[in-house]
């Protein structure tokens, strides 16, 4: 007799359907947490509005990307949301699971003055977004969004003229970082140098006056050491100045201003001197004017941008207010493009033009006609990165183009007034922007 072994058979059935459930799941695409499918049928739907106007609409693509997919959208909104449903709670807070991070937060000042009820306090949203929170783990695999993060974020308050002064808080941090060692090596793409995060702290952001600040002077060689070997080098320094680089520029400026003036005084010398920068002043502004009435020919809309507070960099906000004197059309956003948006959007501009002083390595005056998508390759923008996130931003929602008109700057300083070869191509700028938008 022939025994089959048929006791062992459900054992076997059940080890097959455990291993094809197994492979299923791990080969399936991530999924959503319990209930966002049913969410997402509606509030995926672009423009999905509540009665009162405010948008619920949801990127369901970086939703799925993001660190919080598998908890689902109940995970936050808890409740019953059975439709139709009225909104009953509002999302947890960060805190109830981030308890560490969020009792850290709570402690720096952004988290004091938001315990306070100050609107204007970042809170966790504020930097790591809502439904398209990315991990850790993520953000130093992604350059772009690391800097968006530790970077662009602090950028958005602390460059915002306005809300300094509300403050009492200096305007030129940012600035002054592009123009140090550390703002250095990041223009030119690198992963591991220092940013604002790096020394200040990310939750717990303190005052250099608190004795537990990472920046506080008695914790400088601690902090520099997390990246420097023998820190105590730089922890005597002085940070956030500006580069002796601007000093250096200024006096071979006022050197070669001595040999030009000695050219000319040797009279058919200095004569055949001028004349051959006249033309080629002449050569440089048929080009600009050629340019610009090849990409301004619809509705379009001048934008200045620049700090008056320092020198060169105002040379944007000087042109637009020239062009406002004049009876054209023109808007001057200050240092803040991004607070503007709303006004250049309803003019529905088939191109945005900005005027900002840009350094891409001429000489002081020299002008360049910059895409979007090339800005990112210049040296020095004295408005990067939020210049270049608001022509991104326009293009998207008014289908337009937007450029940069960029003027070479001299060195950078605290001062007002600009330098003679840049209000030459102010006036330059201003002139052929009256003809071609008075058309």
């Amino acid at each position: 007799m022939v025994k089959h072994g048929w006791r062992k058979f459900p054992w076997a059935v059940c080890a097959l359907v455990v291993l094809a459930t197994a492979a299923f799941v791990l080969a399936s695409p991530p999924v959503y947490g319990q209930g966002s499918e049913d969410c997402l049928r509606c509030h995926a739907l672009p423009g999905l509005k509540k009665p009162s106007g405010e948008s619920v609409a949801i990127d369901s693509a970086a939703f799925a990307a993001s660190a919080h997919a598998k908890i689902g959208c109940t995970g936050c909104h808890q409740g019953d949301w059975s439709y139709p449903h009225e909104e009953r709670r509002k999302a947890v807070q960060c805190g109830e699971c981030h308890q560490a991070s969020y009792r850290r937060y709570l402690s720096g000042v952004h988290g004091k003055e938001a315990l306070k009820g100050n609107p204007d306090a970042p809170t966790c949203v504020t930097c790591h977004g809502i439904h398209d929170v990315v991990s850790i783990a993520e953000l130093a695999n992604r350059r772009k969004a690391m800097e968006t993060l530790l970077l662009e974020k602090c950028v958005d308050c602390h460059a915002n003229k306005q809300l300094m002064q509300k403050y009492g808080l200096p305007l030129d941090r940012y600035v002054t970082y592009e123009t140090s060692a550390h703002g250095r090596a990041d223009r030119f793409g690198s992963l591991a140098v220092a940013r604002c995060a790096t020394c200040h702290g990310a939750c717990a952001v303190l005052p250099p006056s608190d004795p537990e600040s990472p920046v506080n002077p008695k914790n400088l060689v601690k902090t520099c050491g997390r990246c420097h070997e023998r820190p105590e080098r730089f922890a005597s320094l002085r940070f956030h100045v500006v580069s002796s680089a601007a000093q250096t520029g200024a006096v071979f400026t006022k050197i070669l201003r001595g040999v030009v003036g000695l050219l000319i005084a040797f009279g058919a010398v200095g004569a055949v001197v001028f004349a051959i920068v006249a033309i080629r002043q002449e050569e440089i502004g048929m080009g600009l004017e050629e340019d610009l009435r090849s990409i301004l020919d619809g509705r379009s809309v001048v934008v200045g941008v620049g700090n008056e507070e320092k020198g060169d960099d105002a040379v944007g906000v000087v042109v637009v207010r020239n062009l406002q004197r004049l009876g054209v059309p023109a808007i001057d956003c200050g240092d803040i493009p991004e607070g503007y948006t709303d006004l250049i959007k309803v003019r529905n501009p088939e191109t945005v033009l900005f005027v900002d002083a840009v350094d891409f390595g001429e000489e002081p005056g020299s002008v360049a006609l910059i895409k979007t998508d090339q800005l990112a390759d210049v040296k020095y923008d004295t408005h990067r990165p939020s210049l270049r996130l608001v022509m991104r931003y326009l293009e998207a929602e008014t289908g337009g183009r937007c450029y940069v008109l960029g003027v070479q700057p001299g060195p950078i300083r605290t001062q007002r007034g600009l330098s003679s070869e840049v209000e030459k191509a102010a006036v330059e700028i201003t002139r052929v922007l009256r003809e071609i938008l008075s058309d």
